[in-house]
């Protein structure tokens, strides 16, 4: 995968901030017959998932 990224991303043009717009967790718990807290848990449990994934990717692109 980080041969894929490398291919798209200009690394000498990265952004030094980054937003994660947190939308559709009430509209996904009420799909899912859940309350709306238990929707905006399961939108912070994805937020860490993809920060840990983004997190490990921007380790391994730099140590090339």
């Amino acid at each position: 995968m980080e041969e894929d990224i490398c291919k798209v991303i200009d690394m000498d043009n990265l952004p030094e901030h980054i937003a994660i717009i947190m939308d559709g967790n009430r509209r996904w718990a009420k799909a899912n017959k859940l309350t709306t807290a238990q929707g905006h848990k399961e939108g912070a449990e994805n937020l860490k998932r993809i920060s840990i994934l983004f997190i490990h990717e921007i380790i391994m692109i730099s140590k090339k």
